[in-house]
């Protein structure tokens, strides 16, 4: 493994990034910004205590494989669920709505495109496709994918956890690390694709400037506090037996902050019109949109300090400070 991390890293991460800016070279200039989570995680990592932290070659090989098999495989299963839930909803209307939820710009729409887009948006189909979508179909995948690498981890440990239960309990602190390792991979991937579709829509360097900010903020910090809030739930409840209850318990918290942080800024789109998401530019909505953002990222964010150190008291030893 040391061998294949090392290429990932120092061969792999720029042949990732150049891939990403073919056709659309602009892209690359995003890079020192939507990079910021993943160094910043980097950081922390080589100055958090070395018996806590989990192996760089290990979270290396995380990192890439949430970024790349993790990303296709979701998209792939978004695609089915919301194909196979926008048939039951929209029926013949469909096809339409696909068409509409493509589109990253209304920019040359029609009058009459545009009042057709909001009545698509006003639709109460559209609102409960949102709500399935959002609470049932989408971020339960997302957020299964940060947890597959702490349910790999479970399953190596749980053989030696008789044999040294206090080395095993410790490293249950290595959860955090590999739950954030998947969550900036997918994230990282997930932000250039959105600055990608950006560029080739041919958006402004000001409109360009704020998706690159909102996807480093939003999509990096987003995707680490709900891995963040799974580490700690599944060190909660690492004792029990794997079941549909353990997952829930485990990927419930993530997937409602998940959900609801898609749903917020969908409605709003949907408010203005927009089947799908473009970005509002009232002033005072774009306002309100920030704040409603923050205001979930900051309730994920104390929601997992609180438990993390609720479970501190519960470990052998202090684990390192959120």
């Amino acid at each position: 493994m040391p061998v294949t991390a090392q290429t990932l890293r120092w061969l792999g991460m720029p042949a990732f990034l150049a891939l990403a800016s073919i056709g659309a070279p602009h892209t690359a200039l995003s890079y020192p910004i939507l990079l910021l989570p993943t160094l910043g995680a980097v950081y922390s990592w080589h100055y958090s205590i070395h018996s806590q932290r989990a192996e760089l070659d290990t979270l290396t090989t995380i990192y890439f494989l949430s970024a790349t098999v993790g990303m296709v495989l979701d998209m792939l299963a978004q695609a089915l669920l919301a194909y196979g839930t926008g048939i039951l909803i929209f029926g013949d209307q469909l096809v339409a709505y696909l068409r509409e939820v493509s589109r990253t710009s209304v920019t040359g729409s029609s009058a009459s495109q545009l009042a057709d887009r909001a009545s698509m948006a006003a639709s109460w189909r559209y609102y409960l496709f949102l709500l399935l979508f959002n609470y049932l179909l989408g971020p339960p995948l997302e957020e299964a994918i940060k947890y597959a690498p702490i349910a790999w981890y479970e399953g190596r440990a749980s053989s030696a956890e008789g044999a040294d239960a206090n080395k095993v309990t410790a490293s249950k602190r290595k959860y955090l690390h590999y739950a954030v390792a998947a969550a900036l991979g997918f994230a990282t991937s997930e932000n250039i694709a959105f600055v990608r579709a950006a560029v080739k829509a041919g958006e402004s360097p000001s409109r360009l400037a704020i998706t690159v900010l909102e996807r480093t903020v939003v999509g990096g910090l987003g995707h680490a506090f709900t891995a963040a809030l799974i580490a700690v739930n599944a060190a909660k409840y690492a004792g029990k037996a794997g079941s549909v209850g353990k997952l829930v318990q485990v990927l419930g918290p993530s997937v409602l902050y998940h959900g609801t942080l898609n749903m917020v800024l969908l409605v709003i789109s949907a408010l203005n019109g927009n089947v799908g998401w473009i970005h509002p530019t009232n002033p005072w909505t774009v306002a309100g949109m920030v704040a409603a953002v923050a205001g979930i990222l900051l309730a994920c964010f104390l929601h997992v300090r609180h438990l993390w150190r609720k479970l501190s008291r519960s470990l052998p030893a202090a684990p390192e400070a959120l």
